[in-house]
């Protein structure tokens, strides 16, 4: 029997929890407040934005940003067309970096323009046109979201319960690298054992410090 049911999926909870609280504060970061409602806005056109680059369900799409809004944002969104996302860890160099670039298979990579140093000279140059640099001053968003939200799951693959979600790179210290695979139940089952230690309820805060890349 498992603990964890097949739904609601990560997706369909997000939906309810927007059409439910549109007006609850998701996130903060650097003094800016995201709702639920304008995070499903964002999440909705983002989204739209990498179908028209070709990115569909399935599809591997490696990332490697420093926690900010824009990749809270971006996760939902792979979420949503139910492609694989791959963290990379932004302290990564070299021969480090390079395995993981070329091992994961990626149709995209998103990154901090600061990394675009280490990272062009390590990928093909196929890949290499694939990258999309964010500059810390202004989002990766292309366009500004439109007024108001649509509560309807727009999704492109739905993806099961044990769907593969993420593949997350162990630290190679007895290695190279090995991808994990993370399901959209194991997600679950994180995020349910997260709240029960932390008797966690309505309107509680969490100090996020960690990385976004750590261990989903």
């Amino acid at each position: 029997m498992n603990l964890i049911p097949d739904t609601p999926s990560t997706v369909e909870l997000f939906f309810d929890y927007v059409q439910n609280t549109p007006q609850h504060v998701f996130a903060k970061f650097n003094g800016q407040d995201l709702t639920a409602s304008e995070l499903h806005d964002l999440v909705q056109n983002t989204a739209q934005q990498l179908r028209d680059l070709g990115i569909g369900s399935g599809d591997r799409v490696a990332y490697m940003l420093a926690n900010n809004l824009d990749l809270i944002v971006l996760i939902f969104s792979l979420m949503l067309i139910g492609s694989i996302q791959i963290p990379i860890n932004t302290k990564l160099r070299n021969d480090s970096l390079k395995f993981i670039v070329s091992h994961c298979e990626a149709k995209l990579i998103l990154a901090e323009e600061c990394y675009q140093s280490i990272l062009a000279p390590l990928v093909s140059s196929q890949l290499r046109d694939e990258i999309i640099y964010r500059h810390s001053q202004y989002s990766f968003q292309w366009h500004n979201p439109k007024d108001g939200y649509s509560t309807d799951l727009v999704q492109d693959g739905a993806l099961d319960a044990d769907d593969v979600q993420f593949i997350l790179y162990t630290s190679g210290t007895t290695g190279e690298p090995k991808g994990v695979l993370v399901t959209d139940r194991m997600l679950r089952a994180a995020a349910d054992a997260c709240a029960q230690t932390s008797s966690a309820s309505a309107n509680d805060r969490f100090l996020l410090w960690e990385p976004l890349f750590h261990i989903g």
